[in-house]
């Protein structure tokens, strides 16, 4: 008579779908008794941990033949004891304690093995695990083994014994609690699986919040219960509480919670889920209601630094003079470009965040604007705390709190700036999946394996939500929602992402100078309903100072490697053909939402007019792809082909609508993706004054009058002034003369090529007039200093400047 093969299958009743046929679960064939799902899906090197009340549900076949079940059924239920080699009784936890003490274990003649037990005729039978304990007398955690058995109507039966598989090794874990996952649109998304985690947060007076939420029990066994939730409970224990706004229950409406009308003081939202065991999960979200002061009563500015530059060498002169890219440097630069905004004052309303400086919403609601100068860095403010990740263990993007998105659409005014500002949103996530650029927030597409480069993510994906599973977390992220854009790139003439669109069209690599920002062209449109009589230059020229290799008499050479714009990014623009379609994010009068500002010149292309200016017809005499790479140009244009660049003309810096119905000043915010202290200070100064001043309504002294731009470099000589030191390079001392066009304090520092204070050299109350201090190469603990290059900043509050000096030893 031929052997009947009967197999088994382990489930919990907890992971098994509603309204899934249980016919539908996957079977391992074969003589043996197979495990398939949670805890016990696998068989692992380790024991499972279980819930205390959950319940095993056998399902088998015979012969292989989902239609006909076992006639019966035995199992053996024990505690997993056994004696080593030491002669100390231990209970058995792995695959490897198993082979070589589990014979002794499970053994088919133990009369711990049940009776022969039918096998239902409707539904499938379960194990109960409930009432086992977790610890034994000795306060050890006791393991478990449950060994199943199966026999036919002819009497043949299962034999296996595969751990993992026809035995189970487990323990019982007291302490678990549902995994409850809460969402709110502007706060974020969040996990929690104990019942004292909370998150705080500032929120923006008014500020609507609308809370769902879903928990599952599954991981170890058990089934969620109920949910509830509520505003400000007194007293958890107390289902009476009137904090609560529902009681426990499982219906549709205890996934959603609205809440409105937080105008002032603390609240406390409280979020509770319980499993069939009764364990609970509570989630308690601590909101801080963040008074905004009447506009009159605000300060005007706040310049936030949010650049990585402190150690930088970068942007070097042409003789090889200090690094301009340094934090003391570029400080310099950004107050100037900031002028003489009434109320400002440089001492104040700067900060720093490469400091770690403590900043957030309640410090941003003080001013009427901000400006937010960044750089795509994986270590700025930007990246540690708005960023979108993904969190591969619940398959979902991780949405943060980005805090500025309240105080755009409720506050002030914002100019987000730097080179790669937007990107600092959206980095590769820690696991290392790389989000394909373009980034295009309205899609749902899937991910794309790139052979050679791995996975990659097309877009945001979709995340599920109760009552909504394929919610596109795309239209959820800051820069979609309040900086009203579909679609970034990052220029980059960089190859991070050109094995990535090799996935498209072939290998694309951007790394080449080409393709950087050599201007910023203002859009006509822009220019006809904005800058009208000439308030700012119509192209903003990089700064010849650190950009001086493109003004050589003789033709430069466009392979050089120093690239500027690399970090550029650009708007609205897809020249990388992705095959996703997108639509621009419009207002509700149908108008674009992004108002274009400045338009990106390429180095190739303001080589190229000069080169057909000048009349030379055979230029280039060289093979553009091979120099500036294929992802640069449409096709192959070949030597003697005067073809623009694909990035030429794409949207560098554009006005944003998505929040001024709203906002006190019904202004749009300003979003620029290049640097602006990397531009001819002259003419960017023009155009940083028109936004603050005509743009967002500060009060602000603004010239007109091009014929006196102040030299290169950043000493700028309007009444209040620092001197050079004398003399200088230096030993052992150096003095500093500076003048005040009038009384008010001073800071006279001294800082290393690091950007840390060395030492004070005078401060507090000054008159009018000249002054003098001296150095003599000590810090402000009498120690000498080592040689090297130092910067002396004088910061008035009408001014800050810098001057360089070097000790010599």
């Amino acid at each position: 008579m031929k052997r009947s093969i009967l197999s088994i299958a382990i489930l919990l009743v907890s992971i098994i779908p509603p309204g899934i046929a249980r016919a539908s679960v996957p079977l391992i064939q074969g003589p043996q008794v197979r495990a398939v799902s949670l805890p016990f899906s696998s068989a692992g090197s380790e024991s499972k941990l279980v819930g205390p009340a959950a319940r095993v549900l056998l399902a088998g076949t015979v012969d292989g033949n989902p239609e006909t079940p076992p006639a019966r059924y035995r199992y053996l239920l024990k505690p997993a004891l056994y004696v080593d080699q030491f002669g100390q009784e231990v209970y058995l936890s792995t695959r490897n304690e198993y082979a070589e003490y589990g014979e002794y274990l499970v053994d088919w003649f133990d009369p711990g093995w049940t009776d022969w037990l039918e096998w239902p005729s409707q539904g499938l039978p379960e194990i109960s695990l409930a009432g086992l304990e977790f610890q034994d007398e000795q306060g050890r955690l006791v393991h478990y083994l449950l060994a199943l058995q199966a026999r036919d109507e002819s009497g043949d039966v299962s034999t296996g014994q595969a751990y993992g598989y026809d035995v189970l090794n487990f323990s019982i874990n007291s302490l678990a609690q549902p995994r409850l996952t809460v969402r709110e649109p502007t706060l974020g998304n969040y996990w929690f699986d104990r019942n004292y985690y909370t998150r705080e947060f500032d929120i923006a007076p008014g500020q609507p919040l609308s809370f769902s939420w879903l928990a599952t029990a599954e991981s170890y066994g058990e089934q969620v219960e109920w949910y509830r939730w509520g505003l400000d409970v007194a007293d958890y224990d107390d289902p009476s509480d009137p904090g609560w706004g529902v009681p426990p229950g499982l219906t549709p409406e205890h996934h959603f919670a609205t809440v409105t009308g937080l105008d002032s003081g603390i609240h406390v939202i409280a979020i509770e889920c319980a499993d069939n065991h009764g364990a609970v999960t509570r989630a308690r979200f601590i909101l801080s209601v963040i008074p905004i002061p009447d506009v009159p009563d605000r300060l005007p500015l706040l310049l936030v630094d949010d650049v990585r530059d402190v150690v930088s060498h970068a942007w070097p002169g042409e003789w090889g003079s200090t690094a301009h890219d340094n934090d003391v440097m570029r400080d310099a630069r950004w107050l100037d470009l900031i002028g003489q905004v009434s109320g400002f004052d440089p001492a104040r309303d700067v900060v720093d965040l490469e400091y770690g400086a403590s900043f957030g919403l309640r410090q941003a609601v003080q001013y009427r604007a901000v400006i937010w100068s960044t750089r795509a860095n994986p270590y700025s403010y930007i990246d540690d705390n708005f960023r979108v990740q993904m969190d591969w263990s619940a398959e979902q993007v991780r949405l943060p709190y980005t805090w500025l998105d309240a105080y755009q659409r409720q506050c002030g005014n914002l100019l987000l700036a730097g080179d790669g500002a937007v990107h600092n949103f959206h980095r590769t996530d820690p696991v290392g999946t790389t989000w394909l650029h373009p980034l295009i927030y309205d899609t749902t597409e899937s991910d794309l394996y790139c052979e050679g480069t791995g996975t990659v993510a097309r877009s945001f994906g979709q995340m599920s939500l109760p009552g909504d599973p394929y919610a596109t977390v795309g239209t959820q992220v800051y820069p979609y929602r309040s900086l009203g854009l579909s679609l970034m790139d990052v220029v980059q003439p960089a190859a991070v992402y050109g094995t990535v669109m090799s996935c498209y069209s072939g290998p694309q690599d951007r790394k080449r100078r080409c393709a950087g920002t050599k201007s910023l062209v203002l859009d006509p449109i822009f220019a006809n309903a904005h800058a009208t009589g000439g308030v700012f230059p119509c192209e903003i020229m990089t700064w010849s100072v650190i950009d001086w290799l493109d003004y050589q008499e003789e033709l430069p050479d466009i392979m050089l490697p120093y690239v500027f714009g690399a970090r550029d990014e650009f708007y609205d623009t897809n020249i990388t053909a992705r095959h996703t379609p997108w639509e621009p994010q419009t207002r509700p009068d149908g108008e674009p939402m992004a108002e274009i500002m400045w338009r990106l010149r390429t180095r190739y292309d303001w080589l190229l007019e000069k080169q057909i200016a000048a009349g030379n017809e055979a230029w280039p005499d060289f093979d553009p792809v091979d120099v500036c790479g294929g992802a640069v140009f449409e096709g192959d244009p070949g030597p003697g082909s005067q073809q623009s660049t694909l990035v030429d003309g794409a949207t560098i810096g554009f006005l944003s609508h998505a929040t001024v119905a709203t906002k006190p000043s019904g202004r749009a915010d300003v979003v620029w993706g290049f640097d602006p202290t990397r531009f001819e200070p002259a003419d960017m100064r023009r155009a940083v004054r028109w936004v603050l001043g005509q743009h967002f309504g500060l009060d602000v002294v603004v010239s007109n009058d091009p014929t006196t731009p102040p030299p290169p470099g950043i000493t700028i000589p309007d009444g209040t002034r620092l001197h050079p030191g004398r003399p200088n390079p230096f030993n052992p001392r150096t003095v500093f003369a500076y003048e005040l066009v009038r009384p008010g304090r001073i800071d006279l520092g001294v800082y290393d090529a690091r950007g840390r204070r060395v030492a004070t050299l005078a401060g507090g109350p000054h008159e009018a007039g000249g002054h003098e201090a001296i150095w003599q190469g000590r810090d402000d603990a009498g120690r000498p200093v080592s040689a090297g290059v130092y910067f002396v900043q004088l910061a008035a509050e009408d001014r800050r400047q810098v001057q360089r000096v070097m000790l010599l030893k």
